[in-house]
């Protein structure tokens, strides 16, 4: 006797419900990389899918986190739109290095948004490495349509952006490091999610490599960089191998101070906990290695606690 697969139709009607959903998908192979291990990420997602007409897988495969921001990618916005009862038409094309956007509002005027490369020059787009060196149309396409569908059905769209014209805003310089790495982050992440290939342009190639040594903050994400050098053109490889040397002199500096500064931290640990003089006396050889400035911290805390131990031990 044959089981007929059943359709299933899982709803969420409680925040229990939901946060338990959001960490079995953020602990999924199959969750994007941005909601991978951040299950408060994908219930966010999921809201934001939810208000604007999105199941929540659909939420997290479309909904992307671009400079803190919640985006939706131009696909699917345009998805949204031409699923809802207002919307009676949109029509695309793409005429003399300009690209158009016509759409029609129930019970309005058809409405029509151009976007040509003119207006990308102005904006600082034009040849930008990555996708708008790789598919300028598509590009031109997207800022026509996301411009058309926000001025038309910002009621449908809940003043959600549309990713690939959020990524191409200029932000103001970061200051922290911690903002800085995730703005490489972002960059290579749009990278890989545009499925640009790195070797398809000497520009971009060039960009990404400079990209992951400016934000590598141990030596082992530097590692792939001798071999990613190797297939850059000649002129740029000493630009390049400059900037890698310097990053690696920096982490090697850095690393130290750190090592400095935890066998310090140790040595006066285990003096603090120290017994008997012949534990200080083995402690004290140990020390030997510090830099000279430290050696009088040591020093100190070596007789201090040195003292104490013979004033306990005194009958």
């Amino acid at each position: 006797m044959s089981q007929e697969m059943l359709p299933f139709n899982f709803e969420i009607t409680s925040l229990k419900e939901a946060m338990e959903y959001s960490k079995l998908i953020s602990d999924s192979d199959l969750a994007p990389k941005d909601y991978k291990g951040k299950p408060g990420n994908v219930l966010i997602a999921i809201q934001y899918g939810n208000e604007v007409g999105l199941k929540p897988l659909q939420a997290i495969q479309n909904i992307a986190i671009i400079n803190g921001r919640p985006t939706i990618w131009g696909d699917a916005m345009l998805g949204l739109v031409q699923n809802h009862y207002l919307c009676e038409y949109i029509r695309e094309e793409f005429k003399t290095d300009t690209a158009y956007c016509t759409v029609k509002r129930r019970g309005e005027e058809e409405y029509t948004y151009k976007f040509s490369k003119a207006d990308a020059k102005k904006a600082g787009l034009l040849g930008k490495a990555g996708p708008w060196q790789l598919y300028e149309e598509r590009m031109l396409q997207m800022r026509a349509r996301a411009f058309a569908l926000r001025d038309k059905f910002a009621d449908v769209l809940k003043g959600i952006a549309m990713r690939e014209e959020i990524l191409d805003y200029q932000e103001i310089e970061s200051h922290t490091k911690e903002e800085k790495i995730q703005k490489g982050n972002e960059i290579v992440s749009a990278l890989i999610e545009d499925k640009y290939t790195v070797e398809s342009t000497e520009n971009a190639e060039v960009n990404s490599i400079i990209c992951i040594i400016e934000n590598a903050l141990t030596m082992e994400e530097l590692k792939s960089i001798p071999s990613l050098v190797e297939s850059v053109p000649e002129y740029k490889k000493e630009e390049i191998r400059k900037l890698y040397k310097e990053k690696r002199a920096e982490i090697k500096t850095k690393e130290k101070v750190e090592k400095v500064s935890h066998d310090l931290s140790y040595i006066l640990e285990r003096i603090a906990c120290s017994s008997t003089i012949e534990d200080l006396q083995e402690i004290y050889k140990d020390a030997a290695g510090l830099p000279e400035k430290d050696y009088y911290s040591v020093t100190k805390a070596f007789e201090e606690r040195q003292d104490f131990i013979m004033l306990i031990n005194v009958k």
